[in-house]
């Protein structure tokens, strides 16, 4: 921890600086005072030269509004609308000729701020005239060509602009036009004849009256409102369009405001602080704004300022040097202290608070973060019993790695030599259920958990299979005393039943089994004699699979598709130590049940012969069908089936002793391979699935079974102690050393290396020198 950094030595710092600041909160009001009193001596002066040219102009609004509308009322102008285009000669050129000279001699359009004007009366009927002062012609293309034009617009162009939608003092910002010969800088006013008609009438326009003014007067009274400080002023439309500027080349640096009126704000330019002043006509929708730089308003109280600050700094070095003495001496005990605890490992960062307030608050957060995980955990380990239990009940757990693997996993303990299923069901599974049956049915199933679990004790795991089953898992160290114990656990459950409830469960005891894995084989029957009981109407509500009188008839088939699945897996894997029970359990359930006739057995030995002819064929491995014809022939049940049993043996024992083989040397290809890539930072668990063709969870379960130690752990070892070596080189930078080392940056390889070495590199090279 950096005793500079610590909050501690901050806070005295603080407290000893406290007495050099008084000088700067005197000085500093006051000059913040002046810079404010100038700057809002320029926001008024700005603002003032603003308003002023946006009365101005909206009182020649005004007037021209006026005028324009007047003129398009006019009888004069109404007689010459629809006429059609004069001959020579004609009587018609004489109302045109009479309208010209009305025109010129009544029409009063003098500017209020420039005499450089131009009006345009263009009729859009009948006839093409155009109308301009001491001009007219009858042709709106050979008006554009020969008397007015914009710069860089077509006649197509600009027809478009006049005549293509309604226009009611429409503005044009400033343009370069050639009027007679003269070019100019004007800005364009459009009126659609007739004047307040609207855009909804677009077939009734008969005409444009285009007002132009000059552009140069209006930007000269522009640029005296920012002349004093140097920046540049603009008019924007309502379509935030540049109707003017003092400097177009700056035009694109626009200020997004959000105005109402008038008003002023500060925002950056090119990285400078610019105060923005504007304001906004109530008559016509146009925002006038003027942009200077800040850094102007305040340049006179620059010099007063460096004096003072001069003064200041010689005071402050001196305090500070005092300060800094006393703050690390009182700090420094603190600083020791709290360098006792290993915030690197924490990846905490101690700055950002008081170190003693960060230091409760990481406590705090890991017992919220420990709470929180603890309730995660206990519902996902729920979850997983859950799951677990299911898959027992169902066989799906096929090998005795599993079941340890789970087991170890979820704290399930199940220590014991005997297993059993007692199944206990409510109602019958086909019984319907209105929603008052259902609640009772719940109370009753909760009552029956609890009682299970209490009766059953350390030796019972109870699993709820659905709303009116539940199993309960039931663990003995012999074969002699578990009905024994089996009735006190029945007869603690009627009893509870018998005195609260009106009904009483019935309860199925399947046959008792040596191996956890054949629970399952327990849970069918057990199934099947709670089923049975119900489907014969008996009025039994205990009952024991052993105890049923199911004749050979009713003997079920054993040699399911689950069960020859789980021979497959087992003698594919070549695991013999679980093969080996379930062959015992298919003896003794089959071949040893006098139940089961010898026809029956025979199908089943015959259904066991051909899973191994299949596995041998698939496999490549030969098997002594010379031997298993000769089984066969004597008739020997007992000969067949331990012949069978024996040819099962030996293709385990052979796939085992390949795959050991098989396994030795992929692993040595792995590390091998390791060895020669571990410096390439993309090396992981996935690229080495994807080089090896193996699935990522095989990939790391292979990596620890035949090393030991976790691939990501195996790997950064293997990294630190190549870093290790090329730290003793002083050519080499703690950056390039981690490049060299697979890492993609420098402080992913500082803590992995003091995550290993319990140093930091810069400590290891000290050491080592």
């Amino acid at each position: 921890m950096n005793l500079l950094k610590s909050k501690n030595f901050k806070k005295y710092m603080i407290s000893y600086l406290m007495i050099l600041i008084v000088p700067f909160l005197v000085s500093g009001p006051v000059y913040n005072k002046a810079v404010s009193i100038m700057r809002e001596d320029s926001i008024r002066f700005t603002s003032t030269n603003l308003n002023s040219i946006k009365d101005l102009l909206e009182q020649e609004f005004i007037y021209i509004d006026n005028n324009i509308l007047n003129l398009s009322q006019k009888p004069e102008l109404r007689r010459i609308i629809n006429l059609d285009n004069p001959s020579e000669g004609s009587s018609t050129m004489y109302w045109f000729f009479e309208f010209f000279e009305f025109l010129n001699n009544n029409l009063n359009f003098e500017s209020i701020h420039t005499n450089d004007k131009v009006y345009l009366l263009l009729n859009k009927n009948n006839n093409k005239s155009v109308f301009a002062k001491r001009f007219a012609s009858f042709d709106f293309n050979d008006f554009y060509t020969n008397y007015f034009n914009y710069e860089n617009i077509d006649y197509d162009q600009w027809y478009e602009i006049y005549f293509g939608k309604y226009h009611f003092r429409q503005t044009l910002p400033s343009q370069n036009i050639t009027v007679n010969g003269k070019k100019g800088e004007y800005i364009t006013l459009l009126y659609t004849m007739p004047v307040g008609l609207g855009s909804d009438f677009s077939n009734k326009y008969e005409g444009v009256i285009a007002y132009l003014f000059d552009a140069s007067e209006l930007r000269k009274m522009l640029n005296n409102s920012v002349a004093e400080n140097g920046g540049w002023a603009y008019i924007l439309d309502e379509n935030n369009q540049i109707i003017i500027s003092t400097n177009p080349e700056l035009s694109h640096q626009l200020v997004k405001l959000n105005v109402q009126a008038e008003g002023h704000t500060v925002t950056k330019i090119d990285g400078r602080d610019m105060l923005v002043v504007y304001t906004k006509s109530s008559y016509m929708p146009w925002l006038f704004v003027s942009i200077f730089p800040l850094y102007n308003v305040t340049e006179d109280l620059n010099g007063f300022r460096n004096i003072s600050v001069a003064i200041l700094i010689i005071a402050l070095i001196i305090g500070i040097s005092v300060s800094v003495y006393l703050s690390y001496k009182n700090t420094k005990p603190i600083h020791n202290l709290l360098g006792l605890f290993p915030w690197q490992g924490l990846n905490i960062n101690i700055y950002r608070k008081n170190e003693l307030n960060q230091l409760m608050e990481t406590i705090q957060g890991i017992i919220n973060d420990n709470n929180y995980m603890k309730n995660t955990i206990v519902t996902q380990y729920n979850h997983l019993r859950i799951i677990y239990f299911e898959k027992l009940l169902k066989g799906e757990l096929k090998n005795q790695n599993d079941l340890d693997v789970a087991r170890k996993y979820l704290d399930i303990e199940q220590k014991g030599s005997y297993y059993v299923v007692m199944l206990v069901r409510i109602h019958s599974m086909n019984q319907l259920f209105n929603d008052e049956i259902s609640l009772e049915q719940d109370i009753y199933r909760l009552a029956l958990d609890k009682t299970l679990t209490d009766a059953s004790g350390s030796r019972g795991y109870v699993h709820i299979l659905d709303p009116n089953e539940i199993a309960v898992i039931l663990v003995f160290e012999n074969n002699t005393d578990y009905k024994y114990h089996l009735n006190n656990i029945i007869n603690e459950v009627n009893h509870i039943f018998m005195t609260n409830f009106t009904i009483m469960p019935i309860i199925s005891i399947g046959n008792l089994y040596d191996n956890l894995l054949d629970i399952h084989l327990s849970m069918k029957e057990a199934t099947y004699a709670a089923d049975y009981v119900m489907n014969q109407n008996r009025k039994d509500t205990v009952i024991w699979y052993q105890d049923l009188d199911l004749g050979s008839n009713n003997a079920g088939y054993y040699y399911t598709n689950d069960f020859e699945t789980r021979i497959i897996t087992f003698t594919k894997s070549g695991n013999w130590s679980e093969l080996k029970p379930l062959l015992g359990n298919l003896y003794l359930n089959t071949i040893s049940n006098k139940n089961i006739s010898d026809q029956m057995k025979s199908v089943l030995l015959n259904d066991l012969c051909a899973t191994l002819v299949k596995l041998s064929m698939e496999l490549k491995t030969d098997i002594d069908m010379e031997s298993i014809e000769n089984a066969i022939s004597t008739g020997n049940l007992e000969q067949y089936y331990n012949v069978l049993k024996a040819e099962y043996k030996k293709i385990c024992t052979t796939l085992s002793s390949n795959k050991k083989s098989r396994n030795e040397k992929l692993k040595k290809e792995i590390l091998e391979y390791i060895q020669s890539n571990f410096t390439d930072p993309n090396l992981c668990v996935a690229s080495l699935s994807q080089k090896f063709n193996l699935s990522e969870s095989y990939f790391s379960q292979f990596f620890k079974e035949q090393t030991g130690e976790n691939f990501s752990h195996y790997l950064e070892n293997l990294r630190i102690k190549h870093a290790s070596s090329l730290l003793l080189d002083e050519r080499l930078s703690v950056d390039e050393i981690a490049r060299q080392s697979g890492y993609n940056n420098a402080s992913t390889f500082r803590r992995a290396f003091k995550r290993i070495m319990f140093v930091s590199p810069t400590e290891y090279i000290k050491l080592h020198k």
